[in-house]
């Protein structure tokens, strides 16, 4: 009828204009008939006779319905395949192929797959233009003898980029009827777990990785499983999957990855940690935890990084004490730097390179217990300090920021466990006592339970007077060998120094413990009215009264052990007394009690020669 000749025409004529024109001109060449600036009349039934011949079904070319596809005349085109289907043995592998790549144009994927498939079902389709199609995929090196069915299916299987269903269900189909053998069985295998990977079937990745005979293509698929699976989050179905035999290849996967990510923005110590912890190796856990905590110090300096540092020296320090104490310890490789160290140069006056070397620390849970107390002061000093803090600081830096915060107990742990002497402690509770109110008044403080004291050290600094108390409490605590003043000099020092009195409980606790250093304190600071006192009752305690007071067991007496006082201390007092003019009554005294004295050891010396 006419509306098919109508649309018949309609499709002759855009083939001819879109390349069937082209064809058809280059086929009356090749026969030696001019078809340029001619007059149409004489060609014209060589010309319709060669249209005919492109577009005739049983011909042995394929251009019309390649044209169509090219064209996106997608429902002609499958129509035409149709009707040509039961009686048209011609180009059949061609018009199915063109059918089925018509198909996969329209998205319709599984059907363009089945006709793909049907396609190789028997044998690799070998008419001219898949021929051409395939031999795009082979390499120049390849030998010809090679099989052209996986060659077939790669094409194909590259088409499918947007249906990894698809080429799941092509590369299964192609391993099927491959050669085990065959070159091209690495890259099938390979494309398989891609695919199986990209849609989440983990298991069968998995068996698709191990099946692939060639080394470097295994260790490829399983590095991107173990980065997949990390970027997804799916961590709990990485620690928990049987990787068998392989287990050590997916630890070098992780500390690779590990140490090549950012230190704060990365999952993979973590899951080092989780596996090593599963197989019971809590060394290597520790190892990964601190060498985390190493890098967050050392490339993050932010609030988020110390609490990321916190959780893994505390995953760490309890890795190792679930191991016996002796293999209690981890070790961490450290660079040497060569910067100190001229080059060294050749004949030629080219540079010598130096092979980098490297030190190994050991290190123990208190090295660790130490880290993290330092980690705890920066967290706590950069949630109270309105000023950045920049990181890392070293222990007598912390120890400084800490005094100055008010955070005494807190300081006086990290110098514990660095060693350090509690000089700066002590000096920053002198501070706060100079600020606070007069000695003078603390007498009336109430007394504060120590308990208390060592739970709230900051709160007492705000209760008018009790910095004092704190102060007293800590010289009691952390000075109690016999004999030792360090923490007594240094506070009588500031005291005096700063114009303040020294408290009488300071003067009790320094007298007990050394009295002669007490006296040169006050001499050298002028409080000389207050070192005749002491002198005074020095000298008592040496004759037997209040002995106690002094830390003395004996007194002057023949049949006790021999006693000392500090005469050249004394002397340097009275020549300081002598010489100022409203101390008179002072030197009176003290040289009176000197003279009584004299007189006793005197007595003393003579019953001991009896």
């Amino acid at each position: 009828n006419r509306s098919q000749n109508a649309e018949q025409c309609g499709l002759v004529w855009i083939f001819l204009r879109n390349g069937g024109g082209e064809a058809v001109r280059r086929q009356l060449s090749e026969k030696g008939l001019p078809v340029a600036n001619q007059i149409w009349a004489p060609i014209l039934p060589s010309f319709i006779s060669a249209v005919a011949e492109l577009i005739w079904p049983l011909s042995d070319n394929c251009v019309f319905p390649r044209s169509l596809l090219e064209l996106g005349q997608h429902l002609q085109l499958q129509e035409y395949v149709r009707l040509l289907a039961e009686w048209c043995s011609n180009n059949r592998e061609t018009r199915m192929y063109l059918l089925a790549t018509s198909f996969l144009v329209c998205h319709e994927y599984h059907k363009a797959c089945m006709l793909y498939q049907k396609l190789a079902y028997e044998h690799v389709p070998t008419e001219p233009y898949i021929m051409q199609q395939i031999q795009r995929v082979k390499s120049s090196d390849a030998s010809p003898e090679q099989s052209l069915l996986p060659l077939y299916y790669q094409h194909v299987i590259k088409a499918f980029t947007d249906a990894p269903d698809c080429i799941i269900t092509l590369a299964e189909a192609a391993l099927k009827r491959t050669p085990r053998d065959d070159p091209h069985v690495p890259v099938l295998w390979s494309l398989l777990f891609k695919h199986q990977l990209q849609l989440g079937h983990i298991t069968e990745a998995y068996h698709a990785m191990i099946q692939n005979p060639i080394a470097d293509h295994r260790n490829n698929c399983l590095q991107q499983l173990v980065i997949v699976l990390c970027e997804r989050g799916q961590l709990s179905t990485l620690v928990n999957f049987p990787f068998k035999g392989v287990e050590s290849d997916v630890i070098h996967i992780l500390e690779t990855r590990a140490r090549a990510t950012d230190a704060l923005e990365q999952r993979y110590y973590d899951v080092l940690y989780c596996m090593h912890v599963n197989a019971k190796k809590y060394r290597r856990a520790a190892s990964a935890m601190y060498e985390h905590a190493l890098r967050l110090q050392e490339e993050a300096g932010t609030l988020e990084a110390l609490k990321q540092q916190e959780l893994c020296l505390l995953a760490a320090i309890n890795c190792l004490l679930l191991v016996k104490s002796e293999d209690a310890w981890v070790a961490m490789p450290l660079p040497v730097s060569r910067a100190d160290r001229s080059p060294k140069r050749d004949s030629t006056g080219e540079e010598i390179p130096h092979a980098l070397t490297r030190k190994v620390e050991v290190i123990q849970v208190e090295d660790m217990r130490c880290k993290l107390s330092l980690v705890r002061a920066w967290l706590l000093l950069s949630g109270s300090s309105r000023d950045p803090i920049t990181l890392p600081l070293s222990p007598d830096e912390t120890v400084l920021l800490l005094v100055g915060a008010g955070y005494f107990n807190l300081a006086i742990h990290i110098c514990k466990q660095f060693s350090l002497n509690l000089d700066p402690v002590f000096e920053g509770v002198v501070q706060h006592c100079l600020r606070s109110l007069p000695v003078q008044t603390i007498q009336g403080a109430r007394a504060i339970n120590p308990q208390w004291i060592i739970e709230n050290p900051k709160a007492v600094l705000d209760i008018p007077g009790q910095a004092w108390l704190l102060l007293r409490h800590y010289l009691k605590q952390y000075e109690k060998e016999r004999g030792t003043t360090r923490y007594h000099r240094l506070v009588a020092s500031k005291l005096l120094c700063n114009g303040f009195l020294l408290p009488p409980w300071l003067i009790e606790s320094y007298k007990e413990r050394d009295a002669p250093e007490l006296l040169r304190l006050l001499i050298a600071y002028s409080r000389l009215e207050k070192a005749t006192d002491i002198s005074i009752e020095y000298i008592d305690a040496v004759l037997g009264k209040g002995k106690e007071y002094f830390g003395l067991t004996s007194s002057l007496h023949a049949s006790s052990p021999p006693v000392w006082l500090p005469h050249t201390t004394f002397d340097r007092l009275l020549v300081a007394l002598k010489s100022s003019a409203n101390m008179e009554s002072q030197y009176q005294k003290l040289d009176h009690k000197l003279k009584d004295y004299f007189k006793t050891l005197e007595r003393v010396s003579l019953a001991m020669r009896r």
